[in-house]
């Protein structure tokens, strides 16, 4: 849950705070997993160990979901994004369907606290000056981006389970028409 830039081989720059969750799988690993959230937060990297990595993923997802795609359709930096007067609804439709998919699978979150989590990155003085990986990645670089592994798997999964998903199938598109116009690579 670090927001992050690649600026180059071996460096990242980090902004704001974030955290880093982990889980062992295998009930009989729980002390390596203890270990490994140790060294990490060693590297202040703020690990802990997960009983519920499928929540957190959700978690992420749903901030990906939203200020990815929109700042890169947009062109904008997260705060910019944030300071639209339809920021807060759309992004509250989008989070909408991300949580329809995952109570579809017994994952269940607290919409309030996802919304509260993805406008606390507005503010300018920790992560709103920020451009998402996926406006880095297609408009810096003009190389594809991970849409079809964020929205376009809420399309996917609300399609199998005849959940609509009319937010996140739109902005599946868009970002791949904006890939194409870009001839992203």
């Amino acid at each position: 849950m670090w927001t992050a830039s690649l600026d180059g081989p071996g460096k990242v720059t980090l902004f704001g705070d974030g955290s880093v969750a982990l889980q062992n799988l295998s009930p009989t690993k729980h002390d390596m997993a203890e270990k490994i959230a140790m060294t990490l937060s060693h590297a202040n990297l703020n690990a802990k160990v997960s009983k519920n990595i499928l929540a957190t993923i959700y978690r992420k997802a749903c901030v990906n979901g939203t200020l990815n795609c929109l700042c890169t359709i947009l062109d904008s930096n997260v705060a910019d994004f944030g300071d639209t007067k339809p920021a807060l609804p759309i992004i509250k439709e989008i989070v909408s369907e991300f949580l329809a998919v995952a109570k579809h699978e017994e994952i269940y979150l607290d919409e309030p606290d996802i919304i509260e989590q993805i406008t606390c990155c507005f503010n300018r003085e920790t992560v709103g000056l920020h451009h998402p990986s996926m406006y880095q990645d297609l408009i810096i670089k003009h190389r594809l981006t991970e849409i079809d592994y964020i929205n376009g798997e809420v399309v996917r999964k609300g399609l199998e389970y005849n959940i609509p998903t009319p937010y996140c199938k739109l902005l599946t598109q868009l970002v791949h028409s904006k890939e194409e116009l870009l001839q992203a690579k």
